[in-house]
């Protein structure tokens, strides 16, 4: 598949686009949500403010700035490879770009609360927000992209 200049510039406004949403919802979550919560479909879905110390999907770690620098080093390694690799491979770099923004978005809780703002509410998934979407959304296309590289690697 070839990607022009248009669909790149489409892809980078829409990552962009998710990045302030998920500013927009926790700011609005924090602000509105009561403290119970508020359910859409009881028990199945709703939103509660988490304030998450750990790691994506309120994974608890303590430690708040080891992660604060550990993300920084992972972001900008991410668009270190993004902006200076030979071969540019597009679904690679759209894999890194939408965790790095992800990572990125969490990292501004972090230094703004000490904490990262969870508020999305699923039956039996640990509370989570779209920056934690981004960076799954991104390690699954980086999963999906080894696993069809080795396929190649084995067929041959």
């Amino acid at each position: 598949m070839r990607f022009t200049a248009q669909k790149i510039i489409w892809i980078n406004a829409s990552i962009a686009l998710l990045f302030i949403i998920d500013r927009i919802v926790k700011t609005v979550a924090m602000k509105f949500i009561p403290r119970e919560g508020l359910y859409l479909i009881q028990d199945v879905f709703g939103f509660v403010i988490v304030h998450n110390e750990g790691i994506a999907y309120s994974v608890s770690i303590p430690h708040t700035a080891l992660f604060i620098g550990i993300g920084v080093v992972i972001i900008m390694l991410m668009l270190a490879y993004i902006t200076y690799s030979r071969r540019k491979k597009f679904v690679l770099s759209f894999a890194l770009l939408i965790i790095a923004v992800g990572a990125f978005s969490n990292l501004i809780d972090r230094l703004l609360y000490g904490y990262v703002v969870d508020m999305i509410v699923l039956t039996k998934w640990p509370v989570f927000n779209i920056a934690d979407l981004m960076i799954s959304a991104g390690a699954v296309v980086l999963v999906l992209q080894f696993i069809r590289k080795e396929k190649q690697l084995d067929e041959r």
